[in-house]
């Protein structure tokens, strides 16, 4: 989890080094422009999202080795996470099925959305 989020504040940038990502675009207006339409809010919502699905991706690997603790941010993610989060219990608990194993709480995911 730690070489992930390295990767991610770098592709994300910081205050004291620029965004990989940004870069990226530097002399490439076209291409930004095209982006621009498919991301909310410029160069800061083409960032946000390079960022939330990434970082979305570490927690559901962490879930799917079985982890008992999962810590996620930042905030503005939390409905992305709480979906992923739902789905990757229902993706395990359809695992489990075809090994012979039953889930018994009522309020599990696999019973209240599908």
């Amino acid at each position: 989890m730690t070489v992930a989020w390295t990767w991610l504040k770098r592709w994300r940038g910081t205050a004291k080094s620029p965004s990989v990502l940004v870069s990226q675009y530097e002399g490439k207006d076209i291409l930004l422009e095209q982006m621009g339409h498919h991301h909310f809010g410029g160069m800061d919502g083409i960032k946000q999202a390079a960022w939330s699905s990434p970082d979305i991706g570490c927690n559901i690997l962490a879930m799917a080795l079985g982890a008992d603790l999962i810590m996620f941010g930042p905030i503005e993610n939390c409905e992305g996470i709480a979906t992923a989060t739902a789905f990757t219990d229902i993706v395990l608990a359809e695992s489990a099925r075809e090994l012979g194993l039953d889930v018994l709480a009522d309020t599990h995911p696999i019973y209240n959305l599908i």
